[in-house]
């Protein structure tokens, strides 16, 4: 949200973009992103959200400067504040050299920072950079006034912002702990009096046939879950998509109610993209080709299944059972019907097991829910303090 604009204090000027930097030639090449490194001797600064985005070793593409600059991303819209030599990277990447007889570097980035101008997706946005005006205090001592205690405030907003970001890390591995509570034990070891190891295939189907007799009218509405509609976090379908029968009757992953969807190629897989088949359309559907199903057999509820496939020890053996090139490897099939899952002695003790865990996943669920929540004040911060900072009313500019 704008903050509501406020006339220029006395004694500030505005001044046209033009008359805050200085024109200079860089005379080095930029750098293909497929040649970064992921070490080296040199940065690389591109248009990125990152501040570095790779390294080189090629020192004649260093861009060496005395005074600080300020990188633009002509298609990103990003600014960084840049007081180190470093290589250039990538196409949209400009250079904005700060007129030091007039505006502080780290006053000037502050207000860039702050400037609204058009988003055009992914075209180039540096021809709206002339039409900024760059509010002005008195005196550059002024500028290095305001710009120290803006430093220092998004200082202490970034110490914020680690400590949520180490709350919802916390919260993330909490559900691992939960998990491993429940199936702590690995195959061979031995077990509690009454429970049993169980290969998957012999409690469960895994990639179950549709029935022979299976019949669906063509233009009927049909669930239909793609990849990206499982969250890895909450283990979850959080998207519901139709589409007619005919149209994915073919060349996808049949399932029904109750299943289990378990991700088998990478990195889905090692991110936990795992859910229950729930709330399908009479009770059938239809996914990407990249899950897994595994449908529980009697005996077995599925979410005994579900929370066994969902643990990091888990998907750390399937990784080690990988096949396939590099960027498309995948779990076998064979490795599925071969892994072994304990069971306790008997129905009622996975039900109440699993009632419990549902408990606990949910109060999870409300406190990463809230750790999203503060983490994302914390982010809107730095905005909000830029436009207190600069939000003025537009005037003549000098």
């Amino acid at each position: 949200m704008k903050s509501e604009k406020r006339k220029l204090p006395v004694g500030w000027q505005s001044v046209e973009f033009q008359k805050c930097i200085i024109n200079k030639s860089i005379g080095k090449s930029k750098i293909h992103a497929s040649t970064y490194l992921k070490d080296g001797k040199y940065p690389i600064i591109d248009q990125g959200a990152n501040l570095i985005a790779g390294y080189t070793n090629d020192e004649s593409l260093v861009y060496k400067h005395e005074d600080p600059v300020i990188v633009f991303g002509d298609h990103t819209r990003i600014f960084k504040y840049i007081d180190f030599n470093f290589a250039i990277g990538a196409d949209g990447t400009k250079i904005i050299h700060p007129n030091l007889s007039v505006v502080n570097p780290p006053y000037f980035y502050f207000v860039l920072k702050n400037a609204d101008f058009p988003d055009d997706g992914y075209s180039r946005h540096y021809k709206y950079l002339k039409f900024l005006k760059t509010p002005l205090p008195p005196t550059l001592d002024d500028q290095i006034r305001i710009a120290g205690e803006l430093e220092r405030k998004m200082a202490e907003i970034e110490k914020m912002r680690q400590a949520a970001l180490s709350q919802k890390e916390a919260i993330a591995a909490m559900q691992g702990a939960i998990l491993r509570d429940v199936f702590p034990y690995k195959a061979g070891d031995k077990l509690p009096e009454g429970w049993r190891w169980e290969p998957l295939l012999d409690i469960c189907s895994v990639n179950p046939r549709r029935r022979k007799d299976f019949f669906r009218e063509p233009n009927a509405e049909t669930s239909f879950v793609p990849m990206e509609s499982v969250d890895e976090l909450t283990g979850s379908i959080t998207k519901k998509i139709t589409r007619t029968y005919s149209e994915i009757s073919k060349g996808y992953t049949f399932f029904e109610e109750g299943d289990v969807l378990f991700a088998k190629i990478t990195p889905c897989m090692q991110n936990g993209k795992s859910a229950i088949a729930e709330d399908m359309i009479d009770g059938i559907g239809f996914g990407s080709t990249e899950f897994h199903v595994l449908r529980p057999k009697i005996g077995v509820i599925k979410e005994w299944l579900y929370y066994f496939v969902r643990t990091s020890e888990f998907r750390k053996r399937a990784e080690g059972h990988f096949e396939g090139s590099a960027g498309q490897q995948r779990v076998p099939v064979d490795f599925i019907e071969n892994a072994l899952i304990s069971l306790p002695p008997t129905l009622d003790d996975q039900i109440t097991i699993a009632n419990e865990l549902e408990r606990k996943m949910a109060e999870l669920e409300k406190m990463r829910q809230a750790a999203d929540n503060q983490l994302g004040a914390i982010e809107a911060l730095p905005g909000a303090i830029l436009r207190m900072a600069f939000d003025f009313e537009e005037e003549e500019a000098s």
